[in-house]
């Protein structure tokens, strides 16, 4: 490889970097503008019961919600569409929270592989596992 090639590769790749990144972070990022950030202890382990309640059990297009009364904070999950993607069951969730005056809404793709719901990235591949998250 050239010393010209090797800096052409290096220049891309510090040009994708940042976008790759980006973009990764972006499914996650609302959560930091909706308040999200600001939720406790609590707050977080009703937002997973929650999740895994409304990917299990609840029909498209019914809101299953969540509330903190100690906190004030909540929101809900809404299941958009139910699919099937090699084998595994996937469905994509609306997700809204509010904390105070702030509130977010943002739509997220789950599969079910091995029984066990995780969160797809943009791209489609299955990145986090939700029972992993308690």
């Amino acid at each position: 490889m050239t010393v010209v090639n090797a800096m052409k590769k290096m220049l891309l790749m510090l040009f994708l970097a940042p976008s790759l990144v980006f973009a990764l972070g972006l499914s996650q990022r609302f959560l930091d503008y909706s308040g999200a950030n600001e939720f406790t202890k609590d707050d977080w382990q009703l937002f997973y019961k929650t999740e895994l309640e409304t990917l299990n059990d609840t029909p498209n297009g019914k809101q299953h919600p969540w509330h903190n009364s100690a906190t004030g904070h909540g929101g809900y999950f809404m299941p958009l569409a139910t699919t099937k993607h090699e084998g595994a069951t996937c469905r994509s969730l609306e997700v809204y929270n509010t904390v105070g005056h702030r509130s977010g809404k943002e739509t997220f793709e789950y599969c079910k592989v091995n029984q066990v719901w995780r969160m797809a990235n943009p791209w489609g591949n299955v990145v986090d596992t939700l029972t992993k998250r308690t």
